[in-house]
């Protein structure tokens, strides 16, 4: 039988497209001439919609995979995503979920989507929308984790990343910094919803921004973070404070800083993202945003195998991130540690 992806190619439109024809004919969304053709090439193609076999009550999920990121090689470099698959790991197992019935795998180690079959639930922690298109087309529930590239069809759970930079943001203009720089990672130039576009928008607002002290060329290690603040000191381009895309990047950049004489944070203030374990044992302590990963892990898979009348609703989770003001951003020198309610 036809699948999506193939009537997509055929009709000459995307595969969003084609379901949104095919399964949804009161509300399509498409203009009547090409829901007919679509309509009319899947007829060709004997394409049947197949209703979803919904296991309701205990022990409806049979066997579930996780799909990583890109590569175990680079990825278990990165904290944030350490935590989170060790945190789906030990909350499937006290949901009865064992070892035997899940699988993971890096998505650069997949060489065929059809290992997974025999599972009736996906979790895929990246934006992957070729694997969520494989497993809807065999209906298969999939959920997005830390990443959700289509909202309005499939369910994700998310760290709320834009709630957590306008937290850090603010902390640093209530101190009074200026001017305020970001190192990143520079597929967040192309997200409206990461760490870099929110900054952006929240400084331009206020006419504060300036790319001088910006530098997207970071890979999330604190190799990078360092590279990035040696570079900024060679141009002589230093901001007053930075607020940096994740705890080993901002640990990365504080080291270069101090190295080269600065102080942190009387000289350079800095904060990160995620409150990753060692981050309150840096010198000075970084202050951070706690991404709340082991609660994100926790909400993935109470949805998976809750879901409702047996099947992952479709929704888009965020889970809140919180403030951990500690003394590389400098409130200490102020006589004070600044309250929720200052931050507002």
């Amino acid at each position: 039988m036809a699948t999506l992806a193939e009537i997509a190619q055929a009709a000459g439109v995307s595969t969003s497209t084609v379901y949104r024809v095919l399964n949804n004919p009161g509300n399509v969304g498409v203009n009547d001439a090409l829901a007919e053709k679509v309509r009319a090439i899947a007829d060709e193609m004997a394409y049947q919609v197949r209703p979803r076999q919904r296991k309701i009550g205990a022990n409806k999920v049979r066997k579930l995979a996780v799909i990583g990121m890109e590569g175990a090689t680079r990825d278990t470099n990165i904290p944030f995503f350490q935590e989170l698959t060790r945190g789906i790991q030990q909350h499937c197992a006290v949901r009865g979920l064992s070892m035997h019935n899940m699988q993971f795998v890096w998505s650069s180690a997949v060489q065929s989507y059809a290992q997974f079959d025999d599972c009736d639930k996906i979790m895929v922690l990246a934006s992957n929308l070729d694997a969520a298109e494989y497993f809807r087309d065999r209906d298969q529930d999939v959920l997005f984790v830390a990443a959700s590239p289509d909202p309005q069809r499939f369910p994700s759970v998310c760290v709320d990343l834009v709630g957590g930079t306008v937290q850090a943001v603010n902390h640093l203009l209530k101190l009074g910094y200026d001017p305020i720089g970001y190192f990143g990672e520079i597929g967040e130039q192309s997200d409206p919803l990461s760490r870099f576009s929110t900054f952006e928008s929240l400084l331009l607002k206020r006419k504060l921004y300036d790319d001088r002290y910006v530098d997207l060329t970071g890979d999330w290690t604190a190799d990078s973070g360092f590279a990035m603040a040696t570079k900024a000191l060679s141009l002589g381009t230093v901001a007053r404070a930075y607020f940096i895309a994740n705890d080993p990047m901002a640990i990365g950049a504080m080291s270069a800083f101090q190295e080269h004489g600065l102080r942190v944070p009387e000289d350079v203030a800095v904060v990160g993202f995620d409150n990753v374990h060692f981050s309150a044992f840096t010198h000075p302590p970084l202050t951070t945003i706690d991404d709340a990963s082991e609660r994100c892990a926790q909400l993935a898979v109470d949805l998976t195998v809750d879901g409702l009348g047996g099947s992952i609703p479709l929704m888009q989770l965020l889970v809140p991130t919180k403030l951990v003001v500690r003394q590389s951003c400098g409130a200490n020198l102020f006589g004070r540690t600044l309250s929720t309610t200052d931050l507002r």
